[in-house]
């Protein structure tokens, strides 16, 4: 495969290629992969990853973006502090309650 396409394609996925980033690649179907760029050509990107190798078909792919892994996404499990949860948020300090049948 060639790794030389001109343009912005080709510009960012040469530079993921040769500083050998992880990336993500996101499926047109939701599907996530994670790896490196090992070559490209026209129609396909070709990524190395911990199983194994893909050939991936350009018309496939959604989105290609450096993977920073999870330190770079922010963190909605942090169980650190005390919890109050005997209020709901904007109940003005008022405890949960649920509606009865009427």
């Amino acid at each position: 495969m060639s790794n030389s396409l001109p343009g912005i394609q080709g510009d960012f996925l040469n530079a993921l290629r040769k500083e050998r980033k992880r990336v993500a690649i996101f499926l047109v179907n939701g599907i996530k992969l994670t790896g490196h760029i090992q070559s490209f050509d026209t129609y396909m990107v070709y990524l190395n990853s911990t199983s194994g190798s893909q050939v991936l078909f350009k018309h496939a792919i959604s989105t290609i973006c450096e993977d920073h892994g999870p330190a770079g996404r922010p963190n909605f499990h942090d169980k650190s502090g005390p919890r109050d949860n005997s209020t709901r948020p904007g109940a003005g300090g008022r405890p949960n309650r649920t509606r009865g049948p009427q």
